[in-house]
Parts: structure tokens; sequence; C-alpha cells
């Protein structure tokens, strides 16, 4: 696949869907997935949305996918399902157990200070996530490596695997999977980035700042993107594109719908980021996480979302009040001033994409590194046999707010 075919498709894979979907069936297996559901219909704006279902899952049983045809839909919501899983079970015959940072450094490994791995904006860094830590702790360690100067480096297992004892809580903020090592680990550090990006957007104690959004116009946008931008409009929705600045020169984009006429305030406004060395991928992931954003909700397909509203009901009051708080953030985007797509590309600080994954990837651990993130830590968690990879990526310094984890 060339990296036009790639980016028309709003994603970069190695293989084409198709293809991909062929390599990673022996893994559905292994990974105990049951079954893969098409969601698309049970919401009207009709961007291909996919669940996988995992019943023995420990932290999560059904993982969500979207993508612009039903196949690259399919292979997203299988991914996440099979990056999860290997979080959840892992293979330890390579770790080293319980032993403290300070014993494994006087034995002359390079161990990685645990607290640099998980964002202040998270937690409060002095309690690493309300856990104790200290060098002297017992913990799990694993093999990764520091992939700016290629050295090996171990990293405390909890950071990666669903796993006690804990030196925070478990995030799957960096675990991505890929055909290839390389595009596991471009789409995990992407992430970091896209998090880095929203927390410094919305994680604010003060709130949400929009002093430093573009709001691009819908119908500006290129052919495959303003199609499903077209999808959202017949369906009764308003879309707001907003370009994000990044703590490097990619993309980073927001997609916000708005729909106040739902039954449902949960429905009213749903929204998806996305980054990449591409705008049109990263604008594409964005779009469609908005549209699996609602569709996650319709379906009922995450426990881990909206449980305070099982357990109890809002009252009329605290619906209206939402509802009134929503009113008064969109009348504030449309505040705004629009660009268009071009105009948007003409003012944007972007360096050229990648023709090819490695490509990318070298030339985002470049920009990192000029930035002053000089540490890219990354683990390989992909299980014997199985024809992809799985990674995780810690970019020490990025932030992370708790309210997109």
């Amino acid at each position: 696949m060339n990296a036009v075919e790639e980016y028309a498709q709003g994603t970069q894979r190695t293989y084409n869907p198709e293809e991909t979907l062929r390599r990673i069936a022996p893994a559905m297996r292994t990974c105990g997935i049951s079954r893969v559901l098409d969601v698309t219909h049970l919401d009207r704006i009709g961007i291909p949305t996919y669940n996988a279902v995992r019943p023995n899952g420990m932290i999560l049983s059904v993982s969500n996918g979207k993508g612009w045809t039903k196949a690259a839909a399919s292979v997203s919501a299988i991914m996440e399902s099979i990056e999860v899983e290997h979080a959840e079970y892992p293979d330890t015959s390579a770790w080293h157990l319980a032993q403290s940072a300070k014993v494994l450094r006087n034995r002359g490994y390079s161990v990685v200070d645990a607290p640099t791995l998980i964002s202040e904006c998270l937690w409060p860094s002095d309690t690493y996530g309300g856990l104790y830590y200290s060098d002297d702790l017992r913990l799990d360690w694993v093999e990764g490596r520091e992939i700016i100067e290629s050295r090996p480096v171990l990293l405390p297992a909890s950071t990666i695997y669903v796993r006690a004892p804990y030196v925070h809580y478990f995030t799957s903020n960096g675990l991505a999977s890929g055909n290839t090592w390389e595009e596991a680990t471009l789409h995990g550090i992407c992430e970091l980035i896209e998090r880095d990006s929203t927390a410094r957007l919305l994680g604010r104690p003060e709130g949400m700042t929009t002093s430093r959004l573009l709001r691009i116009e819908p119908k500006s946008m290129p052919e495959h993107l303003g199609h499903f931008s077209e999808k959202v409009a017949q369906a009764g929705i308003e879309l707001f594109m907003f370009a994000l600045p990044s703590a490097i020169d990619i993309h980073t984009f927001w997609a916000v719908f708005h729909c106040p006429g739902e039954p449902s305030f949960m429905l009213a406004t749903s929204a998806g980021f996305g980054c990449h060395t591409s705008p049109q991928i990263a604008a594409s992931r964005a779009l469609t996480e908005a549209a699996q954003s609602r569709l996650t909700y319709i379906h009922g397909a995450r426990e881990d979302l909206g449980i305070d509203h099982v357990n109890r009901p809002l009252t009329c009051a605290e619906t209206e009040a939402r509802l009134a708080l929503q009113a008064r953030t969109f009348a504030k985007f449309r505040q705004i001033p629009t660009v268009t797509w071009d105009e948007l590309l003409a003012v944007a600080p972007h360096r050229a994409r990648g023709r090819t994954i490695p490509e990318s990837l070298s030339m985002v651990l470049r920009m990192l590194k000029e930035a002053g993130h000089g540490q890219v830590y990354v683990h390989d968690l992909t299980k014997r046999g199985l024809d992809l990879a799985v990674t995780k990526a810690f970019v020490p310094g990025l932030k992370v707010s708790a309210k997109m984890i």
C-alpha cells in the first residue's frame, strides 16, 4: 500500500484493512475475542463503528473501533481489544520479579525513575497516584528501550500491565498495536501527544481555554473528510472542528458534535480527538472518534462510562444545569472565527509528513528531542507467534488529564 492510499483512507497502516484483518485473525482466537459487532446502524450518522467482545476481559470486555470503511472500523476495534488483552494477561517469563530499583541499579541495569512515567497533570507527583513509591520498593520490572538513543532500560511492570504492586493506577495511555513495531509505536506516541494537547485544553483548574483554538469550516475540508462531515450535518448535528496546539509541530484536532434536541443530554454533545503527522489522518481520527463516542453511549458498550448516572439518575435541576452549561460552551465556540482547511494548512507551522510509517516515526522522535523531550521509552508486549505488534510508549514531560483516560 502506498502513502496516498493510506492517507486517503483516513489511516496509516503497513497493510490495507482487509489484509490486516487476515493477518490478525489468529490473534483474535489467542486473545479470546468471541465476536465482532457492527453497531453503525444504532445511530443515524452512518460513520462505521464496531465493537470487539472479550468475555474474559479483566478490566474491559468490549472495545470500540471506528474508520472510513467497515473493514477499517473492524480492524480498529479488534486491535484495541488485542492491546488490552496483552496488558491484562502478560507473559512473565523474562521479567525481573520482586526487585527494588536500588538493587537493580547496583547490578548494572539502567532503571527508569518510575515517577517520571506519569504526568503531574493526573495525580499529585509527591504520592505518585496516591500510591507509595521509593527506590527500595520491591516491584516487578520489564525490559524496554529508550528509542531516541537506542539503549536498554528497565520499566516497572505495573506501568504497563495490570499487575500489582502498583506504583500508579493503570492507564492504557500510550498502549497501541499495529502490523509492525513501528506502526504500533507511532500510534502510541501520537496518542501521548494528543492527550498532552487535550490536557492543556481541558485539564486547567480554571476550566477550558479557547484562546489558541483554530476553528475550521467543515465544508472546506477535503473530499473524504467533507463526505463524513456532510453525513453529520444530514443527521441534524452541528459539527465543530478545531485545530489544537501540540507539543511538537504535528497535527492535533478536536471534533465536537452538538445536538441539543436529543432525548438524553448525554447525546447532546460528543467529542473526539486525533493526532498524526498527516492533517487528514489526524482530522479523520477526531471526526470518527466523535461518532464512536455517541455510539458508545447508545449501545451501552463500555462498563466504565457513566456509572454515576446509572447508580443515581440526575435530577431535573442537574440535567437543566448541564444543558445550560453546554449551551454556554457552544455559544462561546460560535464566537471563534472560522478558517478554511487551506488557510489552516497555510498558517500551521507543521512540517512535511513522512512518506512511510518508519519515516513518520523518525520525524516525530526528532521533533520530540528538539522540543526538550529527549527520552522516549517503549516496551514490546507482543506475545510469541502473533503476526502483529503491541507496544506501550512513555514520553516523560507530556501531560494527560484524568478526564481523558
